[in-house]
């Protein structure tokens, strides 16, 4: 067993909370409750901006949703009774002039029969099979969710709608735009907060060593008359503490009152003390 040293002892010792000056548990106090503060004003804000940004891209994927509705009921053959495509290509009707990154997937009877994406370029990628999983589990009538595709192809808000033939029309949008967009939110934030904190440590530390200057002289008068010789002969005690750090409208001008006042008496008694003294020693 380890036994600590006395300088690792001395050192957890100045750490301790119960050690702190006054102007330092005022500072991390302050700066506590403002770090809470902005924490809190901070998850809300990325949280509301993360709601906010989702509801709109689910208005864009109800709209995109609805033109592959459409365009695959104009086209009741493109699914047969046996779950062929009539129609060559990755794309299913539908699919064709959406934006970029449009998902887009037609399932049958829990089986993915085709899955495509729109390139950036607008042409079509037939997604891979690790897809299929995740796309299979779509509900027709489902609201709008969230769902990781593997291979690298992110995160997608999907929803399913009812298609020819009892199949489910599955249309996505990327998540990718709404992540970074809060994403960047988040760190301005964090980078924000984190400066204001630094900031408001400073100016705390600041204003509380000023307002703590009055406390301090009071300090030093009691200082000043502690390291007098006080035990014998006459003493001139007139140290006092300033009065403009006696003002009974304020804590410390109520203990730089009470400290005068307190000297009156010791001066009061030392004299009658020297005055005694001389008595005895003149009879």
């Amino acid at each position: 067993m380890t036994t600590p040293t006395s300088d690792s002892v001395t050192a957890s010792r100045r750490l301790s909370p119960g050690r702190w000056t006054l102007r330092t548990r005022l500072v991390v106090a302050l700066v506590a409750l403002l770090a809470a503060t902005v924490t809190v004003v901070g998850v809300l804000t990325v949280v509301a901006l993360d709601r906010f940004l989702v509801d709109q891209l689910d208005d864009q994927l109800t709209s995109a949703s609805n033109r592959v509705r459409v365009d695959a009921g104009r086209a009741p053959d493109t699914l047969r009774e046996n779950g062929e495509f009539t129609m060559p290509g990755p794309l299913f009707p539908g699919t064709r002039g959406q934006a970029s990154g449009t998902l887009a997937a037609i399932v049958l009877d829990g089986e993915v029969l085709r899955a495509s994406s729109i390139d950036s370029d607008g042409s079509p990628t037939e997604l891979p099979e690790d897809a299929d999983e995740v796309l299979s589990t779509v509900p027709a009538f489902g609201e709008p969710q969230s769902i990781e595709l593997p291979d690298g192809l992110g995160s997608y808000r999907v929803v399913g709608t009812p298609g020819p033939n009892g199949a489910v029309l599955v249309t996505g949008l990327p998540l990718k735009e709404v992540d970074e967009t809060v994403q960047q939110v988040s760190l301005i934030i964090a980078v924000v907060a984190l400066a204001g904190l630094v900031a408001a440590g400073a100016a705390t530390a600041a204003i509380i060593s000023i307002s703590l200057r009055p406390l301090r002289r009071v300090a030093g008068t009691a200082t000043q008359v502690a390291g007098m010789p006080l035990d014998s002969g006459e003493v001139a005690l007139a140290v006092r503490v300033p009065d403009r750090d006696t003002d009974t409208h304020t804590e410390v001008g109520q203990v730089g009152s009470a400290i005068n006042h307190m000297l009156e008496n010791v001066a009061a008694a030392l004299t009658a003390r020297h005055q005694s003294e001389q008595r005895i020693r003149s009879f």
